[in-house]
């Protein structure tokens, strides 16, 4: 792509661990690889490989997108606490990157958006 002149930039890049099975012994060995060749860029939480994740992830959704679930509670449980430690990293990682931006800008605009204090709403125009 730089030969095109379009260079990519990334503020951060994380490797996230699903379906992962602790009782198979092939998943430890990937765990082990994984973790030697991307080191500090695995996230210290993983996706276990449940039920519940592999009848959503058939539906093309998520833990979030199940109303009620037929299976055990605590499946779901397990599921949906790590689908919510994995998005508390990635906010964290956000926060800190509009954090960094914000103060390189002086706290001004962000990305090209509206500048902090002058959100659009009434009697302002577009």
């Amino acid at each position: 792509m730089s030969k095109r002149g379009l260079d990519k930039e990334f503020d951060f890049i994380h490797v996230l661990l699903a379906r992962v099975d602790s009782a198979d012994a092939s998943s430890n060995v990937v765990r082990q690889w994984i973790g030697q060749t991307y080191a500090e860029k695995v996230l210290p939480v993983e996706i276990p490989k449940t039920a519940v994740i592999g009848v959503t992830a058939a539906e093309f959704g998520t833990v979030y997108d199940v109303a009620k679930y037929d299976g055990s509670a605590k499946t779901f449980k397990r599921a949906r606490d790590a689908y919510d430690s994995f998005v508390s990293y990635i906010e964290g990682s956000m926060r800190g990157v509009w954090a960094k931006q914000g103060s390189a800008t002086g706290g001004g605009v962000l990305n090209g958006s509206t500048p902090s204090g002058k959100r659009p709403g009434k009697g302002t125009k577009q």
